[in-house]
């Protein structure tokens, strides 16, 4: 299920390469994307859509100082929260427990950012939210969604966020707080304050296009 990728970019112009799968010519000036697939019923729609496609649609945004993260996000009490992390690290399940806890929702995988009179505000994208079982197990409400709404997409499940909490989502809010989740073998969650420099060089890696 891996995907190989060659970039290159000129100026305006972008060209992601897939190899044998095809590739992509991305012109920002015109707002343009040009895609070649000799065989796309050979690819997954998830590769398809969340790899393939995303790139160019991040290139079309980021010519427009829209630029999306991997990361959640969440707002309480009017200030946004965003939970950067890995696959595996928690960033879902610590999502949801906000949402539980009352927060409001913009995304749980790719808000975007953007610099508006010199401040930072996160923009909601609020695709479908994909759950392990081990995090399906830790939320009886998740447990009680039937199969037409928790739907099973590679090696998770995922659903729309309304569908569990109706009315929980925000358009946009301004970023207070980075929570970067790390799963410890402990008892009780704690938190680390980390100093700014290091809070901004552990979220770099997660932008999209960070290989820029």
């Amino acid at each position: 299920m891996g995907v190989n990728l060659l970039y290159r970019s000129w100026d305006k112009y972008f060209m992601a390469d897939f190899g044998s799968r095809g590739s992509f010519f991305i012109d920002t000036s015109a707002g343009l994307a040009f895609g070649f697939l000799p065989d796309p019923e050979s690819i997954h729609p998830a590769i398809l859509s969340n790899f393939m496609f995303l790139l160019a649609l991040s290139e079309m945004f980021r010519a427009r100082d829209y630029f999306l993260i991997h990361s959640a996000a969440v707002m309480g009490k009017g200030k946004g929260v965003l939970i950067p992390a890995l696959s595996g690290n928690g960033k879902t399940t610590l999502c949801l427990s906000q949402l539980r806890g009352g927060f409001k929702y913009l995304s749980d995988d790719r808000p975007f950012l953007r610099r508006v009179n010199g401040e930072f505000e996160i923009l909601s994208f609020p695709e479908e939210i994909d759950v392990t079982d081990n995090t399906i197990s830790l939320f009886p409400e998740l447990r009680a969604l039937d199969n037409t709404v928790l739907t099973l997409d590679m090696r998770k499940k995922n659903f729309f966020v309304e569908s569990l909490y109706p009315g929980i989502t925000v358009d946009r809010t301004v970023p207070s707080v980075l929570l970067f989740p790390k799963i410890v073998d402990e008892e009780k969650s704690r938190l680390k304050r980390l100093p700014k420099i290091e809070a901004v060089s552990r979220l770099l890696p997660h932008s999209l296009l960070v290989m820029d």
